[in-house]
């Protein structure tokens, strides 16, 4: 009786302690036996039940032995529990997309960039499928990486384009069991929309160099560290009379351009190079094939990979004329350095955070004169706008430890506070024996101008063609639709998604497909050899939603791309029911009045003359009053 607590017992304590949200170990150490009392303490949230009855010794023993494994149980859900906070605060703190899904596509968790793209709570979340939100579809993604990951049971990666047009590249991870059977998948998801439409830019910028390179008025040749010439452009062949093959592959000293040159002499220039001290300029003096001696100026410049000298590319110019004249020759130098300071482009160079060259447009345009911008207490980051700031400077970071950085899109101050929307080119140089920053400013805020109303101008014609009463659609050279205008729907009863799904054999009469098909490739085979080719005006039976059927007038016209190929067909198809109908019925008429006129025959010379008269004026008339009926005004936007 003295064990038993004054108020209230230990389970009711137990029990009020649990209800107030207090999760403190709790252990029941009773003299009370019995089972029930056991089960109805763990019941309420005990950690431990241990009778005190027995020997001293051994029950506290036991005692002790119990407060240390809750204790340590309860230590080991907390950091289990802060391991948990900790994990999901690394992966809500991603810029990635990270799903949990189990093998139905069913979302499990979130993290909150995920839940953030669609605009929801990570809860609400659980549950949906993957391509419900991002896919807008109601079945998995055709090449879904999550798909071959169960396939397969390995991580898989691919490229997916959502329906708003955003660039996504997935990870997909299996999570498996002990049995190594895969029973749930991690999918991280990175947006790389800008990052494909640089390269996309980059890879523009590399074809434009290949062009500049190859239509350069100079020879260009590229050397590697063994000496190897491993090309070079086609200024050989056009101002030459050797071929490439004479010339790349071979070692550059064994090639026919350098057989008359000191060969000791050109080996030592080599190795330097090798040692990187770059010639700045040396002068060679070759034979074409018929003996005719030329002067070649030579300019190198060093190869670089990993930060490793890897061959040299030299820039072979011809100079033999310019030497018969050095007057000549300075005159266009000085005219070349004109040229070059007048270029529409603003061109700089960062070395260690310094500008040490501009060229004059940059003065223009910028406002600031060489001699501030080259002042040492001039900084390079005010010109830049302060929400590209952080860009700019990731990127001349990135630079100086080698990384090569695509075009991108940025904004100027100048010095007056005017903001230029600009596209920046940089690259990293060798400039005055240091690393620094060559830098290239598009000015492109006219474009952006341009571009916004071009929109605008889109935006009208989708109106007018919305609103027209005539047909307009665009097929692709199957002849399969893919765009109709809205007026379809009165037209033919179709909606312009229900026309684009149908063929054109489902739109016509057969008789009127089977014209129109030949006359397809009629004007087809006519515009294969005339860009200004016109197809004539069409008429065709075309076949209505409900089975009923209409005459059209169908005029057409062919797009081509760029490159002048054609790749599909913009018709106007105008419903002219009412105009055939009325044909027929002035040729039915007509046809009356030629046998009318026929039986009159007979009644003689001076009668069918007077006859044939009374007939035409009668037809005239019938004609005048169909022309009337036939060009009634129809409703036009």
């Amino acid at each position: 009786e003295t064990d038993i607590m004054p108020g209230i017992d230990g389970l009711e304590f137990l029990k009020r302690l649990r209800d107030s949200g207090n999760s403190i170990p709790f252990i029941i150490f009773t003299g009370k036996g019995r089972e029930t009392v056991a089960i109805e303490a763990l019941n309420l949230g005990a950690d431990q039940y241990i009778n005190k009855v027995g020997k001293t010794e051994a029950v506290y023993r036991e005692l002790a032995h119990g407060i240390n494994t809750v204790v340590k149980g309860k230590r080991a859900e907390k950091a289990l529990r802060d391991s948990e906070k900790e994990k999901s605060a690394v992966l809500n703190s991603m810029s990635e997309l990270v799903l949990h899904q189990d093998l139905e596509h069913r979302i499990l968790w979130t993290n909150k960039m995920a839940a953030d793209s669609v605009g929801m709570k990570a809860e609400n979340l659980e549950g949906r499928y993957c391509h419900e939100l991002w896919g807008k579809s109601d079945k998995p993604c055709d090449g879904c990486p999550i798909e071959k990951t169960m396939k397969t049971g390995k991580p898989q990666h691919g490229e997916r384009t959502t329906p708003d047009d955003r660039i996504w590249f997935i990870n997909s991870s299996p999570i498996k069991d002990a049995d190594g059977k895969v029973t749930s998948i991690v999918e991280v998801a990175k947006e790389i929309t800008l990052q494909k439409k640089a390269e996309n830019a980059l890879q523009e910028s590399e074809e434009k160099y290949r062009t500049m390179l190859e239509q350069a008025p100079d020879l260009i040749v590229t050397v590697n560290e063994k000496g190897i010439v491993t090309s070079c452009n086609s200024v050989l062949e056009k101002n030459t009379d050797f071929s490439r093959n004479e010339v790349v592959g071979k070692h550059f000293l064994e090639t026919p351009l350098l057989q008359t040159v000191d060969l000791q002499a050109a080996q030592r220039v080599f190795k330097s190079v090798l040692e990187g001290k770059k010639p700045e300029r040396l002068e060679i003096k070759w034979f074409m094939k018929d003996g005719t001696p030329h002067i070649s100026e030579i300019r190198v410049g060093l190869n670089r990979k990993d930060g490793k000298i890897v061959g040299f590319t030299a820039v072979v110019r011809d100079i033999t004329e310019y030497k018969k004249a050095e007057e000549k020759l300075q005159d266009s130098e000085e005219k070349f350095r004109n040229l070059a300071e007048k270029l529409p482009n603003m061109i700089f160079i960062n070395k260690k955070g310094r500008v040490v060259y501009v060229n004059k447009r940059c003065e223009e345009i910028m406002g600031y004169t060489k001699e501030e911008f080259y002042s040492p207490n001039f900084n390079f980051f005010t010109l830049i706008d302060p929400e590209c700031l952080e860009r700019l400077k990731s990127s001349y970071c990135a630079h100086l430890s080698g990384e090569e950085i695509p075009p991108y899109e940025y904004a100027v101050i100048t010095k007056d506070g005017k903001r230029i929307e600009a596209i920046l080119t940089t690259k990293l140089i060798h400039y005055e024996g240091e690393n620094a920053i060559l830098g290239i400013i598009t000015d492109i805020t006219e474009r952006k101008k341009t571009n916004e109303k071009l929109k605008e101008s889109e935006r009208k014609y989708r109106l007018l063609t919305e609103n027209i009463t005539d047909v307009i659609y665009i097929q692709d050279m199957n002849l399969d639709i893919i765009y109709a205008s809205s007026s379809v729907k009165e037209l033919a009863g179709y909606t312009p998604e229900e026309v684009m799904k149908l063929r054109p054999e489902e739109l016509m009469t057969p008789e009127s497909f089977e014209r129109g098909v030949a006359d397809f490739k009629e004007a087809i085979t006519a515009a294969a050899g005339q860009l200004d080719y016109e197809i004539p005006l069409k008429q065709y039976e075309y076949v209505r939603k409900d089975g009923s059927t209409f005459w059209g007038e169908l005029k057409m016209k062919l797009l081509r791309d760029s490159n002048n190929n054609m790749v599909a067909i913009q018709g106007t198809l105008r419903d002219i029911t009412e105009r055939k109908n009325a044909e027929k019925q002035l040729d039915e008429l007509m046809n009356q009045l030629v046998t009318i006129n026929e039986k009159l025959s007979v009644v003689g010379k001076l009668t069918r003359h007077d006859a044939r008269n009374k007939l035409s004026v009668i037809a005239n008339n019938i004609y005048s009053v169909s022309y009337t009926h036939l060009t009634l005004p129809t409703k036009r936007i």
